[in-house]
């Protein structure tokens, strides 16, 4: 190891490279330890709470997406949400009428 070290402070390399050869894993984690921290890595399912109003399930501290109330108060305008996705749509036009196969010529 000092013959290696000794060869590669006399070059211009990049201190990366230098960096491997004296790099050691001390601290590993063995595979018990790693299942152990990966346990709490787990997705938990989303609670959702119902809404007093109107009865439709909303995500807990937020605002109903129904009926627009929080704590008993209005404080999103569903209607005008409506609204505004309807004049943002695209307008739908006619579907073409499939293509008829073409006879093959004997």
């Amino acid at each position: 190891m000092e013959i290696l070290i000794s060869v590669f402070r006399g070059c211009n390399l990049p201190y990366s490279v230098y960096n491997v050869f004296i790099m050691v894993n001390r601290m590993r984690h063995n595979r018990s330890h790693r299942g152990m921290v990966r346990s709490h890595h787990a997705l938990k399912e989303g609670r959702a709470a119902k809404c007093p109003e109107c009865g439709s399930p909303r995500v807990n501290h937020r605002a109903c997406e129904n009926c627009g109330k929080y704590k008993g108060r209005v404080v999103l305008d569903v209607q005008a949400k409506i609204v505004k996705k309807e004049k943002a749509a695209p307008k739908t036009t006619k579907a073409k009428a499939p293509k008829k196969a073409k006879k093959a010529a004997k």
